[in-house]
């Protein structure tokens, strides 16, 4: 199974990397909206490739319009084992999510050391205060 699922992988990058390159056009994807100075099919490359989810509007356009995208945009139907299944279908934005909160939990580390220290300034200048007032009561 592991074989034929590696050859049918194999054999649509094959697919992919000789497939030709249809010509597009400036204009509005009809999925995201965005003007973009090349769609095909009416769709920019974000939305053909994935990284923006498809509208079922745009999904019905596309489907009635004369096809001219890649080979590599059909999906391939092979079935996976069920951890396979579970798995997050957009692992980079998986990813870029594993990154913001990283970055925001950083920033709230040093945003609590900073309060931390700022805290710890106010004590020693009180203590310094106090120091200064007991050497004054004493004479020194």
């Amino acid at each position: 199974m592991a074989v034929d699922i590696e050859a049918e992988h194999i054999a649509a990058g094959i697919r992919r990397a000789t497939a030709p390159i249809p010509i597009g056009a400036p204009g509005e994807c009809d999925n995201c909206g965005e003007d973009m100075p090349r769609l095909v099919d009416g769709l920019c490359a974000r939305c053909r490739d994935g990284r923006i989810p498809m509208r079922p509007e745009a999904m019905r356009r596309a489907a009635s319009r004369e096809p001219t995208l890649r080979p590599s945009l059909v999906p391939i139907s092979v079935s996976a084992p069920p951890a396979a299944r579970e798995a997050p279908r957009r692992p980079m934005v998986a990813l870029l999510d594993g990154i913001a909160n990283l970055l925001a939990e950083h920033i709230e580390h040093a945003e609590r050391l900073a309060a931390e220290r700022d805290a710890a300034i106010e004590r020693a200048e009180t203590a310094e205060a106090t120091l200064a007032s007991i050497k004054a009561a004493l004479g020194q």
